[in-house]
Order: structure tokens, then C-alpha cells, then sequence
């Protein structure tokens, strides 16, 4: 596989540098025919949707901006390891949702050369999809992005 067949997913800093959050819009992004710019779109809304809980509040601003007082930076200390904790529990959920919903992509997070979130096609160093039971359970039925029902049994990923 060479690197040209990678979507790198943008992300950006939000929460006054806090937190980041994943691009959704496809507009700059070299999709290379791995996904429709809607299946982009919808996939990493979800993946923004369901990491949003593990993001900071107005009371971990506050915390760290009274971290003179020494006991709130602890507090903001344990909170923000919480989050982390969180945050990759979530992220981690998504990317299993993603690879149940689209078997013959692969996303995963990169740690090297930068941390990043890829997609890219499945395939046979990367292991086979995940059972089907799998995807139904995370997914909710929604294989490829549509639902199961709506689609016919010869469409279905297995």
C-alpha cells in the first residue's frame, strides 16, 4: 500500500487549546475514492459526537486558572487524566463503529510520525473485518452508512 491511498483526517484545536476536534467538512480533503464526501461527512460527525463528552468544561477552565492556589491544579490534574482516559475509550469505540460500518476500509490512529487519525483500504496484513454480530451490535444495523433493513441481503458486508 503506498501513502497515497491514506486519508488523514484534519483535526483542529478547540476549547482554547484544551481539546481538538476532527474536520467533518470534506472540502480539502483528498477522499481518493475510499468514501463518498457524505459517508466522510457522517462518519467523523459521529466520531466528533461521541468524544464530545471527554472534552473540558468551563469548570476545568477554571480550575487551572486559579492553579496558583495549588489544591484546584490538582483537581484540574486528576480531571484532565480522567478525560484523556475517556477520550481514547471513546475514540477507540468509534474507530471499532467505523470499521464494522465499512469492512473493507481500515481507520485507525497513528502515533508515528505524528499522531493522526487515517483511512485506508482493508487489507490482508490489516486482519479480516469484524463478525458481523459485531457490527450490528456497535453500529446499530447501519452497515456502510445505511441501515440494514434498507438495503438488500446481497448488499450486505459480511
Amino acid at each position: 500500500m503506498s501513502k497515497g491511498e491514506r486519508i488523514i483526517v484534519p483535526a483542529r484545536v478547540v476549547n482554547g487549546g484544551f481539546d481538538t476536534k476532527f474536520e467533518s467538512d470534506p472540502y480539502g480533503v483528498n477522499l481518493r475514492g475510499l468514501l463518498t464526501p457524505e459517508q466522510y461527512t457522517d462518519a467523523i460527525t459521529r466520531i466528533n459526537d461521541d468524544i464530545r463528552s471527554s472534552r473540558s468544561s468551563g469548570v476545568d477552565t477554571a480550575l487551572l486558572v486559579t492553579g496558583p492556589l495549588i489544591v484546584p491544579l490538582a483537581v484540574w490534574g486528576a480531571r484532565h487524566s480522567v478525560q484523556t482516559k475517556k477520550r481514547k475509550r471513546l475514540l477507540k469505540k468509534s474507530i471499532d463503529s467505523f470499521n464494522g460500518a465499512y469492512p473493507d476500509l481500515l481507520m485507525r490512529w497513528n502515533r508515528r510520525p505524528e499522531s493522526c487519525l487515517t483511512i485506508e483500504r482493508r487489507t490482508a496484513d490489516h486482519g479480516a473485518a469484524p463478525p458481523r454480530a459485531v457490527v450490528n451490535s456497535v453500529t446499530g444495523g447501519i452497515v456502510g452508512g445505511v441501515k440494514e433493513d434498507a438495503i438488500g441481503e446481497e448488499d450486505v458486508y459480511v
